[in-house]
């Protein structure tokens, strides 16, 4: 199963690991319940910004939902690692600040 592929049985089973269902995720992440549905059954990608707040969300880091491995990861430039790192410890507004920043850096 290669990393992306993989994402969607990731997140069901680390939502199933806490105890909470899709309507909860749904909520804290404030999104629709069929959105959740969605990403779980790969039907839609999961965003970055989403991704990170559902590792918050799920108590995961961004690495595990991702399925990277501490050996995959070595092959990542060290910024790269760096910075993946950072926005985990960040709470989620500080996060949604660095990603408004990225993208008007980036015009996207």
């Amino acid at each position: 199963m290669d990393m992306v592929a993989g994402i969607p049985e990731r997140l069901k089973n680390a939502r199933l690991r806490r105890g909470l269902t899709q309507d909860d995720v749904s909520q804290r992440l404030s999104v629709s319940r069929s959105l959740i549905s969605q990403y779980e059954s790969g039907k839609t990608m999961v965003s970055v910004e989403h991704l990170l707040k559902l590792a918050r969300i799920l108590d995961e880091s961004v690495v595990t939902l991702m399925g990277l491995s501490v050996r995959s990861i070595s092959s990542f430039p060290p910024s790269i690692v760096e910075v993946t790192e950072m926005m985990d410890r960040l709470c989620p507004d500080d996060r949604n600040v660095v990603l408004r920043l990225v993208k008007g850096l980036t015009k996207e």
